[in-house]
């Protein structure tokens, strides 16, 4: 639950971030987030390949091993053998593509442990997704109010989409699996079914040093783990989608009718349905149920408050110097407010609250940023431009001051440039516009903060 718990403080910065900012300052901040996690997203199924791993270990330990009859001792073995089979396709496929794969458990405790983190991992990559796909669409929209409901909402749908898909694949199998223990039980019944199984689950039995096993059948022919066995079960799956909602009530009556349907058809899957499911269809809705109650469960979650007056904090030691230099430039602005307002009568006051906003805005994506990114310096840039085209100019000084620098021909104003000093707090907020950020922490509080004409 920490990456998740990290997700959503991330989502609350961002919220933070765009209810602030400018519309302009939010599409090159929500591109620049959106840039930074698309490098991040996978999309590859290997998370829900390990989470069947996880599942079917599961099921073996659940096995009912008490039988004492030859037939229950047979149908034990048939299961475990079979269990095993499925859970090693899955670990060969995690160990060839994952690198560093240690996830072990040997006891049902931590298995349903590790589920549980399995199922966070897998909602974790959708909101990653559905993080970056918002940001990309507010790129190209930044007017409308940032909504981190609809992000929690799609990255919710996504992972329903995902684990329906999931559990019905791994349903197909122990459905398979289940019947054919059954039938391995009593020898002396459905040998096309038992065929059938084995073609579909790609696996047969094979004596070793104390008995039977089961074993992969054709090991030239690819084991597809992210597919369907059947086109029954993958006709299945693509009904759900069209034109209701998936929920719990609507996805009972289509079990209920895709049952009703298969166990009625003149085929040996239909003969499989009709044995083994007949009227059972709680039994198929169980299989579904954790998924639409731990989808309930992350639909819940909301993200935390934040507040725009506390940094977040930070490692990056640039982007430390740049609060240090907006801390510095907001109390140079205060001290010398008086002063301003003493040798600028005419100041605009509009000019003077578009520098201050400017201002915030550089406070605020410098607090609530991590790294001093492209996108971060971007904004930066933009702001300190803004600050600088609003400064005070030679037109709101006194009318004693311009006509006295009128009669001086000019001497007056080149006196000022050349003998007046700008400030470093002012300078170094002009040198971070660049990226480039200085070095001295202590910049002093004197100066004249009038731009060149």
């Amino acid at each position: 639950m920490n990456d998740i718990v990290k997700q959503l403080n991330n989502l609350a910065r961002l919220k933070v971030l765009m209810d602030n900012s400018s519309e302009s300052a939010r599409a090159i901040l929500a591109e620049g987030e959106a840039d930074k996690l698309q490098s991040q997203l996978s999309f590859s199924s290997y998370p829900e390949i390990e989470l069947r791993w996880l599942n079917f270990q599961l099921k073996n330990l659940e096995v009912d091993d008490s039988g004492t009859t030859e037939y229950e001792r047979k149908e034990a073995e048939t299961r475990h053998a079979a269990y095993t089979l499925c859970a090693f396709r899955c670990k060969d496929c995690i160990e060839t593509f994952v690198e560093n794969h240690t996830q072990e458990a040997k006891e049902e405790g931590s298995l349903k442990k590790l589920i549980k983190e399995q199922h966070e991992s897998i909602f974790s990559q959708c909101l990653d997704r559905a993080t970056r796909e918002y940001l990309h669409n507010y790129h190209n929209d930044p007017s409308k109010p940032f909504s981190t409901e609809a992000i929690l909402s799609q990255a919710t749908a996504y992972y329903r989409e995902k684990m329906v898909k999931e559990a019905l694949i791994e349903f197909e199998t122990i459905t398979f699996i289940e019947y054919y223990a059954r039938l391995k039980g009593n020898v002396h019944r459905g040998v096309l079914e038992q065929q059938f199984i084995e073609d579909r689950l790609n696996m047969r039995e094979r004596y070793v040093a104390h008995g039977y096993t089961l074993a992969t059948k054709d090991q030239d022919k690819p084991y597809d783990l992210t597919k369907f066995r059947t086109k029954e079960f993958n006709k299945f799956y693509e009904s759900f989608w069209q034109p209701e909602p998936l929920t719990p009530e609507h996805f009972k009556k289509e079990a209920s009718r895709f049952l009703e349907t298969q166990s009625t058809t003149d085929t040996t899957f239909g003969t499989i349905f009709y044995l083994h499911f007949k009227g059972e269809t709680e039994l198929f809705t169980a299989q579904m149920a954790p998924i639409f109650s731990q989808a309930e469960e992350f639909a819940q979650l909301s993200v935390p408050a934040v507040s725009t007056e506390t940094p977040i904090p930070t490692e990056d030691k640039k982007l430390i110097k740049l609060r240090k230099i907006v801390e510095n430039y907001q109390q140079y602005l205060n001290h010398h407010r008086a002063e301003e307002e003493k040798t600028y009568p005419d100041r605009d006051h509009r000019a003077v609250e578009q520098r201050q906003l400017a201002l915030a805005t550089i406070a605020l994506v410098a607090n609530q940023s991590e790294e001093l990114s492209p996108s971060v310096k971007q904004v930066v840039k933009n702001a300190v431009e803004e600050i600088q085209k609003n400064g005070p100019t030679w037109f709101e000084r006194s009318l004693l001051d311009k006509i006295l620098d009128v009669i001086s021909l000019g001497a007056r104003p080149l006196y000022r440039l050349f003998t007046s000093q700008q400030n470093p707090a002012e300078a170094q907020l002009n040198q971070a516009a660049t990226g480039d950020l200085p070095e001295d922490d202590n910049p002093a509080e004197d100066g004249s903060s009038e731009r060149p004409q």
